[in-house]
């Protein structure tokens, strides 16, 4: 374990990975405050884990469907199982726009932390109501088995070229465990980079913000399963040349993926 150098009272020390290999996991892609939807999973279905992509917030559903949320309630409902240790909560490009601005009036315009749907107003309200505390369990990644979920994605444009891919996935992950702790991260933080497939200015994205469709290509040694890139109706998959299998399973809620004994499946949403 390494000491963090910088503000130490959201997090002190940077721990491994999370690696689930063992019990039945749930993996839930983006919510988008469909509380309705993360509910159904959970009442229906038995798990020891749960790995949730990310991107809480920014519903672009009419807020009095009923499973949709307020910002407000998408909070409480957050905040109430902050300390469920079965819980994994990944950072999604929508999550980082509030984490960027918590506690601030607004965001710079023109900043790369200003995802669409984020608002003044939703931003007063998340920084009313959410419990810091869940800011230090936001991660950027996790194993389940041998694949790495993100919420975008990772990248060869992302890495270094002197380390492998595990091992850059790894710094990555110690990156933003430090740089989290901060809250402040201005336009040249790489968490934050914004390629032109999602209409940024920089050369690649981030892994919160890489495209399935346009720009992601499969890694050579690790396997992907993201979600941000919405496939509208059916999982995406995308295999190396080796065959093996990335899946985005960002797909309107239809549906969301079970890994157990060493096995992942989609499972569709019935209702």
């Amino acid at each position: 374990m390494l000491e963090v150098k910088r503000d130490i009272s959201l997090i002190s020390l940077i721990l491994d990975m999370k690696t689930i290999n063992k019990g039945r996991v749930v993996i839930i892609p983006d919510v988008h405050q469909n509380i309705g939807f993360v509910n159904h999973i959970l009442d229906n279905e038995r798990f020891d884990r749960v790995v949730f992509l990310g991107d809480w917030f920014d519903t672009f559903n009419q807020i009095d469907n009923k499973d949709h949320f307020s910002m407000e309630k998408t909070c409480e409902w957050i905040n109430s199982r902050i300390e469920d240790e079965r819980f994994v909560w990944l950072l999604g490009n929508h999550d980082l726009s509030y984490l960027a601005s918590y506690t601030q009036s607004m965001i710079p315009r023109g900043s790369h932390f200003c995802c669409s749907g984020w608002t003044k107003s939703k931003a007063k309200t998340f920084n009313k109501r959410i419990n810091p505390e869940w800011f230090k369990k936001i991660e950027l990644c996790c194993k389940v088995g041998d694949a790495y979920c993100v919420h975008g994605g990772f990248s060869a444009h992302q890495f270094k070229p002197h380390m492998s891919e595990v091992e850059n996935i790894e710094h990555l992950y110690n990156e933003w465990e430090q740089d989290k702790a901060t809250f402040q991260f201005n336009d040249n933080h790489w968490i934050g980079h914004v390629g032109p497939a999602r209409y940024g200015m920089d050369r690649y994205s981030s892994p919160v913000w890489i495209d399935f469709f346009e720009e992601f290509v499969p890694l050579n040694d690790v396997r992907i399963i993201c979600g941000h890139t919405n496939s509208r109706s059916n999982p995406y998959c995308k295999e190396n040349s080796s065959g093996m299998e990335n899946w985005c399973i960002d797909n309107e809620q239809k549906m969301y993926m079970i890994y157990e004994d060493g096995e992942f499946e989609i499972k569709p949403i019935i209702l």
